[in-house]
């Protein structure tokens, strides 16, 4: 499970690995990318957890912890870096609601804003704590019921774009 397959659906492991992040100089995308892998690094180690590889669950409960790699503590968004270590967040609140945005994947700066769903814990104390981050969680929400327009994606919370769908329970959690 550890060894680099053929056809790896992920960006260049080695690459990945070696910066703890998907450089936004070798990949536009490289923002959602970090985090989904993440993600799946989080839920591969659970799989091998379960299937009693014990030595390897560390290696990916550590990697899934790299989304804090591109969190910007300045804005509390989530932006890409590049090889260089450079962040490269949005420069304006407009360019934070741009959908499909370049620097991620079918969204924008705040569709994956809240997207940890495996670390839920360490994404508030990230924003410094419940009451902000759930402060912030709220405009999410409240700034998507009141988006002027349907012929357009909402680039606030849009349930229909799938790293959305886990928001609504972060107020609970937090």
């Amino acid at each position: 499970a550890n060894t680099e397959q053929i056809h790896d659906s992920r960006f260049d492991p080695p690459t990945y690995i070696k910066y703890g992040y998907v450089p936004f100089d070798m990949d536009e995308y490289s923002a959602s990318l970090t985090l989904s892998y993440a993600y799946g690094d989080w839920a591969t180690g659970n799989v091998m957890y379960a299937a009693g590889l014990i030595d390897e669950v560390q290696e990916y409960y550590s990697r899934s912890q790299w989304f804090e790699h591109i969190f910007d503590n300045n804005t509390k968004f989530f932006c890409p870096r590049n090889s260089t270590g450079d962040i490269l967040c949005p420069a304006t609140e407009i360019e934070h609601l741009i959908p499909f945005d370049y620097r991620y994947t079918e969204g924008d700066a705040w569709h994956y804003r809240f997207f940890v769903p495996h670390n839920t814990s360490r994404l508030v104390d990230l924003f410094g704590g419940a009451k902000y981050f759930t402060e912030e969680l709220d405009t999410f929400f409240v700034r998507s019921r009141d988006w002027p327009t349907i012929t357009i994606p909402n680039p606030y919370y849009w349930a229909g774009n799938e790293h959305n769908l886990f928001s609504v329970w972060q107020f609970h959690y937090a």
